[in-house]
């Protein structure tokens, strides 16, 4: 049987990229945020989302980040991704402990579109991967 199961959040450790594209350079910060906690039979499975904030060393206007925005124009792929550190959950559950890691698959930049501090969109798209002890 499949369950929703109750969780308590210990810790959420951003991730941080420097990602250089054109002339610019941007420090992402990567929030991983649980969502829910499925449990099968002794296994468990975590979702998680991701809130993304990207600041810029070069703030411009531009058209608003929005999906349809990105869904009809090509992002650029960065010249240099430094990871800082890796994005990481460690959560509770049922007297165990889970720890979730992410690993960033695909990073694209927008630069002709803009949030309100300036700076460029970003899309992530990453893989989990989490341990339970």
């Amino acid at each position: 049987m499949i369950a929703l199961a109750d969780y308590e959040l210990i810790s959420i450790r951003p991730g941080i990229l420097i990602v250089r594209v054109e002339n610019e350079e941007l420090k992402v910060r990567i929030f991983p945020i649980p969502i829910h906690v499925i449990k099968s039979g002794e296994n468990y499975s975590v979702q998680i989302n991701m809130v993304i904030s990207v600041d810029t060393n070069s703030p411009k206007f531009g058209e608003p980040c929005s999906p349809q925005n990105i869904m009809t124009h090509k992002g650029v792929v960065p010249k240099e991704v430094n990871v800082i550190r890796k994005p990481e959950v460690e959560i509770n559950v049922e007297g165990k402990e889970i720890r979730v890691y992410l690993e960033i698959t695909n990073l694209v930049v927008y630069p002709d579109f803009r949030d309100s501090g300036g700076s460029p969109c970003v899309m992530i798209s990453w893989v989990l991967f989490q341990t339970v002890k």
